[in-house]
């Protein structure tokens, strides 16, 4: 079973508005024979997001509300442990994606 690691923009368009995704990402996680997960980090981003109050205003779950919808949508989330944060050091990092956490 193939799977994918969706990002945290992957993630909010797909709950606000699947027809947001091009066709090919929204045809790849609404195939039951693939296997979608969401990082932690992407719902702890969000979070600070909505904290912040930079959150799309047309975006209207709460981030338990999302948390929720994700596991009815049997996405796996992948949790973050301290040697994944250790070894962030050695991915590469690429010119136009220097802050992931600006969408």
């Amino acid at each position: 079973m193939p799977a994918y690691l969706i990002d945290t923009q992957v993630l909010l368009w797909f709950q606000k508005d699947p027809t947001l995704l091009p066709e090919r990402v929204r045809l790849i996680i609404e195939d039951g024979t693939n296997e979608i997960w969401v990082s932690q980090v992407s719902f702890f981003e969000i979070a600070i997001k909505m904290k912040v109050g930079s959150k799309p205003p047309e975006f209207k779950l709460s981030i338990e509300e999302l948390i929720q919808q994700t596991v009815r949508d049997e996405f796996g989330i992948l949790s973050i442990s301290n040697d994944h944060i250790s070894t962030y050091s050695s991915v590469p990092l690429f010119p136009n994606h220097r802050n992931p956490a600006v969408a």
